[in-house]
């Protein structure tokens, strides 16, 4: 039996405002599945959030995550909008 993995999503500031219209969402993701798989899925469920996913911090369990992280079933993801002077960096 192929297990999935689970998790849930937090979105804050404009993001939650302006883009998705929620504060928090739960996936349904496949086993193995990266925070760059998760921020694909978003952007499937809610194709204005696609310009904007590149200027946004990820955090996975209250700690900044790269995009490679791998998810684990019960995690918690907060997609959290960079601040202006952050904005020249490059997305997690």
């Amino acid at each position: 039996m192929i297990m999935g993995t689970d998790v849930q999503v937090l979105y804050f500031g404009i993001l939650r405002e302006m883009y998705v219209q929620a504060r928090e969402e739960h996936f349904s993701l496949a086993s193995g599945a990266t925070v760059a798989d998760l921020v694909e899925r978003i952007g499937e469920r809610h194709p204005p959030f696609v310009p904007i996913r590149e200027r946004i911090r990820i955090a996975v369990n209250e700690e900044f995550a790269a995009s490679g992280h791998v998810l684990s079933t019960g995690d918690t993801v907060a997609l959290i909008p960079r601040s202006p002077e952050d904005r020249t960096a490059t997305a997690s």
